[in-house]
């Protein structure tokens, strides 16, 4: 998923093929870049994010949230130039968040929260599945 910064928030929906399965750690990364769309930002370690999952788009509460302890800065791939390695946002959903939810459509945001830089960086829809894979909590 690509964000830039210029667009205010980019339109990073979690389709049904990228496999978002109900009781899974699940791994999302975010490639953040300036307006050029290539650029990433020099200071992207320092930013503080979070990362929320809901119901309705315009309920209150978050049925999941993942705050900076599970948000990290990575080296991978960049999506858009196989062969470079860029740094980009990983949120790590952890599985005992998702354990009791209904598969489904959800809607999803990953946000900057510093003082004064506050931004909603990627957002969208986020399809839940079921897999036969599916463990109930503890078990293996």
């Amino acid at each position: 998923m690509t964000v830039s910064l210029e667009q205010g928030g980019r339109y990073s929906p979690i389709r049904y093929e990228d496999g978002f399965f109900v009781g899974e750690d699940k791994h999302l990364l975010f490639k953040v870049t300036e307006d050029d769309d290539v650029t990433v930002p020099d200071d992207l370690d320092t930013w503080t994010f979070v990362w929320v999952l809901k119901q309705n788009i315009r309920q209150d509460e978050a049925v999941v949230e993942v705050d900076s302890d599970g948000i990290t800065i990575v080296d991978d791939t960049d999506p858009d130039a196989p062969y470079e390695t860029i740094e980009m946002v990983r949120v790590i959903v952890p599985r005992d968040s998702t354990i009791d939810l209904r598969e489904g459509t959800y809607h999803h945001a990953l946000a900057r929260v510093d003082v004064n830089a506050w931004s909603v960086l990627a957002h969208g829809e986020a399809v839940l599945r079921y897999a036969a894979a599916r463990f109930e909590e503890g078990g293996s």
